[in-house]
Parts: C-alpha cells; structure tokens; sequence
C-alpha cells in the first residue's frame, strides 16, 4: 500500500506537469477544515511485550501465565485546520495543523504482587498532531473536477500516556519529523467554494516505541478561496 501511494503521487504531479489546463480554481490564496477518520497502523504485540516482559518485572508484577487479556483500538476521528496558496493551475503550496486522534490499549492482568493476588487493569492512550508544509501537484480535468496529490513533511507530537489501576504512568513527550503522502479528487462551487475527498499518509509517524506506525487519514474537506 505504501508503496503504491508514492507512486500515485509522484505520477499524478508529474502528469498535472504536462498537460494543457482544463479548467482551474480560483489562483491565490485559500482556508480549508479537513474532517475524517484516521487509523494508526500499530500492532498490540509491542504493547504486550512491554507490560509482561519490561514494566511489570520491574515494580515487582509477576504475571500469572494465561493471565493476560488485551485489546488495541487504532480508529478514531481526526480533524485540521489549512491554510494553502494556488500558484498556478497546477501546483499549491499548503500548511496545516493536523490532529490524528487517539488509539486505545486496554489490558487486564492477573498477577501477583508480594506473592499476594493482584488484578492490574492497564489504559494506555497515544495522540498525534503536528503541523506540516505541503506541495500541491493538481490535474484540473473540467470545468468542475480536478484530481490532485500531495507531497511533503510532518512536524509531529506524540503523546502517550499511561494509567495502571491508579498508578499514573509517564511515557514522556518525544518529536519527529514526518513524511507525508496523498492523493484525492476536488470539486470548485460558486468559484470560490470546493469540497475535497482525499486519502493520506503520515508515515512512521509517532517514533515512541510502542506507539510507533503509519497513520492513514481520510477526509472530507471544506475550501474557500479569497
């Protein structure tokens, strides 16, 4: 799948390159609010491996064999604000602030503490957001349609945070920087109104262990030219 959006991407730029204008949104400069679903591509065995093997040793937790029930929860509602400038026909530049929503990871263990019974009920909840910068590569195909792809980087703010029955558990803050791929389909109304469906990429986004993984955003979004 990766691999075939870069190069979805990279063709549809270099096709919008070459070919003769259609039609074109109003050049200059535009706000959009992207809304949609995201979903993270992380797996739960990391979070698993981390809780029986490393924390749970660690403050004195042996957890009973078989005793261990989880689950990870990697969908979510995401949002964004933009702000782009179309230079010509076939190219825009954008920024935006993204927010990719949350993934859950529930566990229950059954261990024992002191050599005493002990039921653990573990939360772990990962954010992201960041802003990025994008190149625009747009293929106006009439007077109404045009089909477009993106390309560029993610400045990106993890945030994992942890609870374990009462205890409170602090996974830090950490930062990446991100590449970013997609590609989509755009309507123009009333000359300065769009609306666009369009599917995108973060890639490794995260980089904080357990909670690392692509994160896929699909959209429905609002423009409005100035």
């Amino acid at each position: 799948m990766t691999h075939g959006l870069i190069v979805a991407v990279v063709s549809i730029t270099l096709w919008a390159a070459f070919v003769p204008i259609s039609r074109a949104a109003q050049l200059g400069p535009y706000v959009g609010g992207p809304y949609g679903t995201t979903d993270r591509d992380s797996a739960i065995a990391p979070f698993d491996d981390f809780f029986l093997n490393d924390f749970f040793p660690d403050v004195g937790l042996t957890p009973t064999p078989g005793g261990h029930t989880s689950s990870l929860d990697t969908t979510d509602n995401g949002f964004a604000g933009l702000i782009g400038y179309r230079i010509t026909a076939h190219f825009a530049i954008e920024g935006m602030f993204l927010d990719l929503g949350e993934m859950t990871y529930r566990a229950t263990t059954e261990a024992t503490l002191s050599g005493e019974p002990f039921t653990a009920e573990t939360k772990v909840v990962g954010e992201m957001s960041g802003i990025g910068l994008y190149a625009l590569g747009i293929l106006p195909l009439s007077y109404r349609w045009e089909l477009y792809a993106r390309g560029g980087v993610q400045f990106t703010t993890p945030r994992l945070d942890g609870r374990i029955n009462n205890l409170i558990i602090d996974f830090g803050r950490d930062s990446a920087t991100d590449f970013v791929a997609g590609a989509g389909v755009a309507m123009s109304m009333l000359e300065i109104y769009g609306v666009r469906l369009e599917y995108m990429r973060v890639f490794d986004g995260g980089e904080q262990g357990t909670a690392e993984g692509d994160s896929d955003f699909v959209s429905l979004r609002l423009i409005v030219a100035f």
